[in-house]
């Protein structure tokens, strides 16, 4: 009789150690918690798109960039989620990390823009704005004949976890032909 509560008790000892190293793994190395909304998403909102001024430039940046990307987000994305911050922007609507790298051709998007390069730029009342300086991924020309809006995310990128993503922002076509495909406009901006 006490051989069988021993076994018993040994296991639900191995059970539940089994349970909480699944659960671990499942929230730590995983897209569940994200995908059933167990972790909130976080919001970005765009602000301003315009050609870099020499400010805008890293030590370790070697060549100019194309553009700035300026977003707000309520909260600071360092503290939120850990990883490095990568803005990529295509011509289609809720497009995750994998898509873009994708084998099929027709389910690929076309990458328009890309940047390594994101980080805080200041501080407001309400939250943070950060800048994003980037390099289109396609010739303006073939930007400007597409005709669509850039769609942006920010992603979480981390070895060894899974990669994360904020909501989309949208920037509009006519703020991009009317920043770069004309030459004496320099920044359009959002009312914000």
């Amino acid at each position: 009789m006490i051989c069988m509560k021993k076994r018993i008790t040994y296991s639900f000892c191995i059970l539940t150690a089994i349970a909480i190293a699944a659960a671990l793994y499942i929230w730590h190395f995983t897209l569940v918690p994200d995908r059933m909304g167990w972790i909130d998403t976080l919001d970005i909102d765009f602000v301003a798109l315009r050609r870099p001024v020499q400010s805008d430039y890293s030590d370790i940046m070697t060549y100019e960039k194309d553009g700035v990307i300026e977003f707000f987000s309520p909260k600071k994305l360092e503290d939120s989620r850990q990883g490095r911050l990568r803005l990529i922007g295509t011509n289609r609507s809720d497009v995750t990390y994998q898509a873009i790298y994708a084998d099929k051709k027709d389910e690929k998007p076309i990458v328009l823009i890309e940047s390594n390069s994101v980080h805080l730029s200041r501080l407001t009342d309400s939250g943070y704005v950060y800048m994003a300086v980037f390099d289109f991924q396609r010739p303006k020309a073939e930007i400007k004949e597409l005709g669509s809006d850039i769609y942006c995310k920010v992603f979480f990128i981390r070895m060894f976890s899974p990669i994360h993503e904020t909501n989309e922002m949208v920037i509009p076509y006519n703020h991009i032909v009317t920043c770069f495909c004309q030459e004496d406009t320099l920044a359009i901006h959002k009312l914000y």
